[in-house]
């Protein structure tokens, strides 16, 4: 996991007091002296809401492209590796079925709503 930055970690420890300050501040000052190994073996070792405070949230799987064709069908992955699927096509067709453009912006699911033409289903499922 990634560090905050001292700024950010020191911000956020005026809201405590006692050891957690200090081991929020301790933290900062191993970050500044460029010590980061240190800093979050330091952070790693605190209770969950004071490591919170030092680390970068991690990015939720549903929002991370490493995992968009996790749970996928192995043909279909060949399919878009092979060129057979067009997975922007599908992308398009999902937002159009979302009532959405391609800015993720409501444009509802009338006809003339849609920029760009959208793919024939049938040839995406065959």
């Amino acid at each position: 996991m990634k560090l905050k930055t001292v700024k950010e970690i020191l911000a956020a420890s005026k809201k405590y007091e006692g050891e957690d300050l200090q081991a929020l501040s301790h933290i900062g000052y191993l970050i500044r002296m460029n010590k980061l190994a240190a800093a979050e073996n330091h952070a790693n070792k605190l209770d969950t809401l004071l490591r919170e405070e030092c680390f970068v949230p991690a990015t939720p799987d549903e929002e991370n492209p490493r995992y968009l064709f996790s749970c996928s069908n192995t043909h279909l992955l060949t399919e878009i590796v092979n060129g057979h699927i067009d997975p922007k096509e599908i992308a398009w067709l999902e937002l159009r079925n979302r009532g959405l453009d391609s800015n993720g912006k409501w444009v509802g699911f009338g006809e003339g709503k849609c920029e760009q033409t959208l793919p024939d289903l049938e040839e995406i499922s065959n």
